[in-house]
């Protein structure tokens, strides 16, 4: 197991994201000691809301255009990826437009100033960046994959020294970040299949809609399971307060860079298996795809929760010690992302997206009601990061009562294929120790 682990897609995948996201720490850690509590939140609501239309972006694409280009003849598929391309073209020009004519300034918070000025012009540079990685995910090029991430991150990270080391102010690093996302994504562009565009045709275009309402739906409300929590920190207490919250969650992200990465590389395999109406090696697949992931992921989240204090201080400085007991309690919601984000892209796969939608929309009921009534009643971070261990809470009892029909998971057998991992991990190096 633990050979074909090391071999496999999805650690080709999880190196992408590890480098990605090594970078981003250590960026992260170069503009907290920099920046003051008010602009570091300034920047991260930035961040925040550009993710979270990117998410909109992926969502309408990638899984649609990964589950129709494997479900295609190998002769027929630069149509699909032209398609997919146009799609993105239409709905990044729509939404730049939108936000760039339509007046802004008299609703949105004035914290929200520096995403509203740049997001146009960065949105749209950053779609040949975006599409490779699809279009390289759904051919299973991960090598690729990796390249292209490690190209951003090298460039966020010069964005980052520079910021440190010369001293610039928010404003000039969104200039930099988006010439970042728009060069990486010039450098691989004969990688991203915009060749193929003069083969989009109505046919598919509606194929991919018809699929990616849904998973656009279902990505939005997974994103805003966390970004919903920054937006209304912003608005309601302001972006010193934001910039607490983000020292914290910055560490809650290392267990997702291996939810994302496993999740991602999965999707090939679980749809063929799914295609194959072989129930019971998808049922097999999932248990060890998860128990890979808790194999990585329990050692680092241990990690975290004991050496919370002196993460915090090496990261972001003595100013950030009120994130500390935030990022314990993102530890413990973070131990239930594989089960759930597992649970989520089975559903989608299966044909069920309706249901998978109903149980993220019902997370985010969860989670806007909830940060509305603690930052209403207390104003507090920590009871913030509470509704989002009850949301992840939320989100595995209703994903197991959606799938059962379908494919009955068992959270005991993935800890029995966790033990017997470890098992022989320890007898591995027993042996190699006594030889």
């Amino acid at each position: 197991m633990v050979k074909r682990m090391i071999h496999s897609a999805q650690m080709k995948t999880l190196l992408s994201q590890v480098i990605s996201a090594s970078a981003s720490l250590v960026a992260f850690a170069l503009l907290a000691n920099h920046l003051a509590p008010t602009e570091l939140g300034t920047w991260g609501i930035y961040l925040v809301a550009l993710a979270f239309f990117d998410m909109l972006r992926i969502g309408l694409i990638r899984t649609p255009l990964i589950k129709v280009f494997q479900d295609t003849p190998s002769h027929n598929r630069n149509d699909v990826i032209g398609t997919g391309w146009a799609l993105g073209v239409l709905f990044s020009g729509a939404l730049s437009m939108l936000v760039l004519f339509v007046p802004m300034t008299s609703w949105v918070p004035e914290s929200f100033s520096l995403f509203t000025t740049h997001f146009p012009w960065v949105y749209l540079a950053s779609l040949p960046y975006s599409m490779g990685i699809i279009y390289q995910e759904a051919q299973g090029n991960f090598k690729t994959v990796l390249a292209l991430r490690t190209v951003f991150s090298l460039l966020y990270l010069g964005v980052a020294v520079a910021t440190w080391w010369v001293g610039l102010l928010p404003a000039s690093m969104v200039v930099l970040h988006g010439a970042a996302l728009g060069l990486a994504g010039l450098l691989f562009l004969p990688k991203t299949g915009i060749r193929h565009v003069p083969k989009a045709n109505q046919q598919r275009f509606s194929q991919l809609f018809q699929l990616g309402k849904y998973t656009t739906l279902n990505l939005l409300g997974t994103y805003l399971l966390k970004s919903l929590d920054v937006l209304l920190l912003g608005v309601w207490l302001g972006p010193a307060a934001v910039g607490v919250y983000h020292v914290a969650m910055k560490w809650m992200e290392v267990a997702e860079i291996f939810v994302r990465s496993f999740s991602t590389a999965a999707l090939p395999q679980l749809g063929q298996r799914i295609r194959q109406k072989n129930y019971p090696s998808t049922r097999a697949y999932f248990h060890r795809m998860v128990a890979y992931q808790y194999l990585l992921i329990l050692p680092i989240l241990l990690g975290i929760f004991l050496l919370a204090p002196w993460l915090v201080r090496g990261m972001a400085g003595s100013g950030y010690q009120d994130a500390v007991p935030l990022v314990r309690l993102f530890c413990l919601a973070s131990f239930w992302l594989p089960i759930d984000r597992f649970l989520g892209i089975t559903l989608d796969m299966i044909g069920q997206p309706r249901k998978n939608t109903v149980k993220i929309l019902a997370m985010v009921l969860l989670n806007g009601l909830g940060d509305v009534w603690v930052l209403q009643a207390s104003g507090s971070l920590w009871g913030v990061v509470l509704v989002t261990l009850a949301n992840v809470l939320l989100g595995v009892v209703l994903g197991y009562y959606f799938l059962r029909p379908y494919i009955q998971v068992s959270f005991l057998e993935i800890l029995r294929q966790v033990k017997q991992s470890l098992h022989r991990m320890v007898q591995q190096t027993l042996s190699l120790a006594t030889s």
